[in-house]
């Protein structure tokens, strides 16, 4: 039910993301996370209460001060939401210390339509179930990592900005990795159940299926 802004970067990456339906409902800002001015002016002229800084990485110091500080002089009554990988404390650490309400969100790995770490451990499992190829089991170290499924994730931090709690907060996950690929497999053979990670596998499996970029291409090779 809110009116919906969205700061998208010049990138041709975008291009895909804007053309979900979804986004005919969403006013679009072009500008960067790291631009003060721009986030300023964005944020005023739209009168935002609620920010989400989703920028990716890459400048997260640089895109974090210039983010809480637009916000703090834009809508000085309003708040900023920032995910977070879990476990990296040093930004916390900086957002937390910002004079200004920020609700620092931890979050597990992702995964889920528009994963697109092609060395991650859904897109090989996806890439392998859909080429036909053997599949390859997790690593031992992906066994047991959490994973949260992308569209909980974002009903999350919905529900934490209709609260507007301060502070670090924690998004649990919802399966391991080894879970995960299991419900991969079981979703390509038409073995899915009716069950929450069944149904982010089906649906995971199908955004992968549309994209013969990520299932054709191989996966990078570490130099020998």
């Amino acid at each position: 039910g809110a009116a919906v802004v969205g700061l998208v970067r010049d990138y041709p990456s975008a291009s895909e993301v804007l053309r979900n339906p979804i986004f005919e409902s969403v006013r679009i800002v072009r500008g960067r996370a790291e631009d003060r001015g721009r986030v300023h002016q964005a944020l005023a002229i739209h009168e935002v209460r609620t920010a989400f800084h989703l920028a990716g990485a890459g400048s997260e110091a640089k895109a974090d001060n210039a983010l809480a500080t637009a916000c703090r002089e834009a809508m000085p009554e309003g708040h900023l939401i920032v995910p977070i990988r879990n476990g990296d404390e040093v930004r916390e650490d900086r957002l937390v210390r910002f004079e200004y309400p920020i609700a620092v969100v931890r979050l597990p790995r992702l995964f889920g339509s528009g994963d697109r770490d092609a060395t991650g451990l859904v897109t090989r499992t996806a890439r392998q179930l859909l080429t036909g190829e053997s599949v390859a089991p997790p690593r031992p170290e992906e066994l047991a990592e959490p994973y949260l499924f992308a569209a909980d994730a974002a009903r999350g931090l919905l529900d934490l900005a209709e609260r507007v709690a301060d502070g670090p907060h924690e998004l649990p996950a919802t399966a391991t990795g080894a879970e995960v690929v299991a419900a991969l497999t079981a979703a390509a053979r038409g073995e899915a159940c009716d069950s929450p990670l069944s149904h982010a596998a089906v649906e995971t499996l199908g955004w992968y299926r549309g994209r013969p970029e990520f299932v054709h291409c191989p996966a990078r090779r570490s130099a020998a």
